[in-house]
């Protein structure tokens, strides 16, 4: 979404993940962009087991490169 290499947009998005960048405001909305269908399909998720077995889910475990991501 930015026309820059894959290493320079991995190496950027480790280094600057959801807080983005002040020499490239778009960092942070194409973070988002790409995060949001994920975050909305869990919360979708969460709220149908919620509702199916009457439980309140407390917290959500995130693993992966993503969780460790700043912001």
């Amino acid at each position: 979404a930015l026309s820059i290499p894959i290493d320079t947009a991995e190496e950027t998005k480790r280094t600057f993940g959801y807080t983005g960048d002040a020499s490239n405001p778009y960092v942070k909305d194409v973070m988002q962009l790409s995060s949001y269908p994920l975050f909305g399909e869990v919360a979708r998720l969460s709220l149908m087991y919620e509702r199916k077995y009457n439980q309140t889910i407390e917290g959500i475990i995130l693993s992966g490169g993503g969780a460790r991501l700043p912001g």
